[in-house]
């Protein structure tokens, strides 16, 4: 926990106003080390402000330093006021962090109140959310919030949760919905490890013709990794139907 002493500001004046927005220019510029310094020298002489947390915390992320990114979100919402500027935001790059660090119950209630603040129409926070709801097996929920992220803006080309979102449907039974996101989705990420095994995967489970061929695809160690049903499960998330198909598929051990 940070000294509670500290009082949370949203905005700086003078020399560290001009030390931010060259932070965030760095931030910008793909500089993020430098950037990362740069917010850590504001805090030394402002703890309180809540953007230069935020703006560590974004650079960590991008740094492969996810755990003290989380520590630095957390530190900028404890320290925000309900007035602050773009709130929301806050909860939404927590949340996300603690999905790649497979904290998934924890994400959702972030972006359970990154979708209250922005009155569920912002369609990354849908679709975080659907994301983290298939990591806990809420099959039917993830669908609907891939769906409101789809609807609300989430594009009509394919983007990289419309796999999470075929996976959902296939475990919600809905077999040719899926397939066909599925294949727009191969059509701009095809190559991609994960999709392929999904599609071999699906194509095996409904009794479709090339689950054999798709496999063959995967690279012998990926082949490997993916006939590893614990990874399956634990770190992708997938649910019980496409763990069951990738087994028969792959002879993977329970």
């Amino acid at each position: 926990a940070g000294d509670l002493s500290v009082q949370g500001v949203d905005a700086v004046d003078g020399e560290l106003k001009l030390q931010f927005t060259r932070a965030q220019a760095l931030e910008t510029d793909g500089d993020f080390t430098a950037a990362e310094a740069l917010y850590g020298s504001i805090l030394e002489a402002e703890p309180g402000f809540v953007f230069a947390w935020s703006g560590k915390g974004n650079c960590l992320v991008v740094l492969g330093r996810p755990e003290e990114a989380l520590a630095c979100y957390t530190r900028a919402i404890r320290l925000a006021s309900p007035s602050t500027r773009d709130l929301w935001v806050l909860f939404l790059n927590r949340a996300s962090t603690r999905i790649s660090l497979n904290l998934p119950a924890e994400a959702l209630r972030d972006l359970m109140v990154a979708d209250r603040l922005t009155a569920g129409r912002d369609s990354t926070v849908a679709a975080l959310q659907g994301v983290a709801r298939t990591k806990l097996g809420e099959w039917g929920p993830a669908v609907e919030d891939f769906e409101r992220a789809v609807n609300g803006g989430g594009g009509k080309d394919p983007q990289p949760f419309w796999l999470r979102y075929a996976l959902a449907l296939f475990e919600s039974n809905r077999d040719a919905e899926a397939l066909a996101l599925l294949n727009r989705v191969r059509r701009r990420f095809g190559d991609e490890e994960e999709v392929l095994a999904f599609a071999a995967t699906l194509a095996s489970a409904m009794g479709r013709g090339g689950a054999a061929s798709e496999w063959a695809k995967l690279s012998p160690e990926a082949r490997q990794r993916y006939s590893d049903l614990d990874f399956l499960r634990s770190k992708l998330g997938w649910g019980p139907r496409s763990v069951e198909a990738a087994r028969r598929l792959g002879g993977g051990a329970a």
